[in-house]
């Protein structure tokens, strides 16, 4: 990273929105520091990968924290670009790491989830994603559906939120949830996200009848605003969930038109950027903002994504109508 360029931060009212800036791009994931009630320590909801784990330390120091004073890191699911710097913050600073109970073996031991994902990056996963360290066991902690969280003078709610992944949870604190992929992307400016919502579907746990459970269950939450990973505040709750349903299924559909047709992937790739561009141009997106929901969202893994969906769940709808 280019040192003269600081590391953003966002104060959304005392909850901080600190940008990674992964790949030495802006507003693409996001970590949420939120400070215990004494001031003094705090928590990050969301850690980013080991490749921007500088980037992190240094956009918690320029938001006015000293980073060894991180008590816990709340993680809303395994992936890399949400929990890749777990295990070195737990190392470096004896923060204690919370997951939920399917993730929290992948985390004690990542060595079958960074295989599994180098399948996919190859080459490029160290410069992509840096080094993921295990997390000692004696500081994960294994959480669940309805479990709140004791820390730093607050209550945090525990929601399980599949859809985009099994092992996926969302976080409440009072009218906030921190949503990490469970509320899609939407990637917005100076800390509050877009109105544009882009499907989180790559593989291999997509299931779009379990993640409109999910939308359900955020619907219930009555949240003031989604905090969302990629990227930013949305105060607009009920529209974006809207939006979530909508856009899911219209992607999927798109998806399984082709597959009826035996296109190729890169044919179906093609109409999932299609479909985007449409609702871009719609919004009058800036190609900057464009640019940064096609590095958040891959078309090649979305297809993917979905295509494993509708032949695992739906195989009955695949033969041409």
């Amino acid at each position: 990273m280019n040192q003269a360029h600081v590391p953003p931060f966002f104060d959304l009212g005392g909850i901080y929105l600190l940008d990674t800036q992964h790949q030495d791009k802006t507003g693409i994931i996001g970590s949420y520091l939120v400070p215990h009630t004494n001031g003094e320590q705090f928590v990050l909801i969301e850690c980013g990968s080991g490749s921007t784990l500088g980037v992190l330390e240094q956009a918690i120091s320029q938001a006015g924290f000293d980073p060894a004073a991180l008590s816990d890191v709340l993680v809303t699911h395994i992936h890399l670009d949400h929990a890749g710097a777990a295990g070195a913050l737990a190392t470096r600073y004896g923060a204690n790491v919370y997951v939920h109970e399917q993730g929290a073996p992948h985390l004690a031991d990542p060595s079958r989830l960074w295989s599994s994902a180098s399948r996919i990056y190859g080459d490029a996963m160290h410069i992509l994603w840096g080094e993921m360290l295990p997390v000692p066991e004696s500081q994960l902690t294994s959480i669940t559906d309805g479990d709140t969280i004791h820390v730093g003078g607050r209550d945090i709610g525990v929601i399980h939120s599949p859809g985009h992944a099994g092992s996926h949870v969302v976080y409440q604190l009072d009218g906030d949830v921190f949503t990490g992929d469970a509320a899609a992307i939407a990637m917005g400016d100076a800390g509050d996200a877009a109105t544009v919502v882009r499907p989180a579907v790559p593989p291999p746990e997509v299931n779009l009848e379990i993640w409109q459970d999910t939308v359900d269950k955020l619907k219930a939450a009555r949240a003031n605003r989604l905090l969302l990973t990629h990227f930013g505040a949305i105060s607009d709750v009920d529209a974006h969930l809207e939006a979530i349903t909508e856009e899911n299924a219209r992607w999927a559909e798109t998806i399984l038109a082709g597959m009826r047709q035996h296109e190729t992937d890169d044919a179906l790739a093609a109409r999932l950027r299609a479909v985007a561009a449409e609702t871009y141009q719609r919004a009058q997106l800036s190609q900057t903002t464009i640019d940064r929901y096609n590095m958040t969202s891959n078309d090649a893994m979305s297809v993917m994504g979905l295509k494993r969906y509708w032949k695992k769940h739906h195989p009955e709808r695949l033969a041409t109508p």
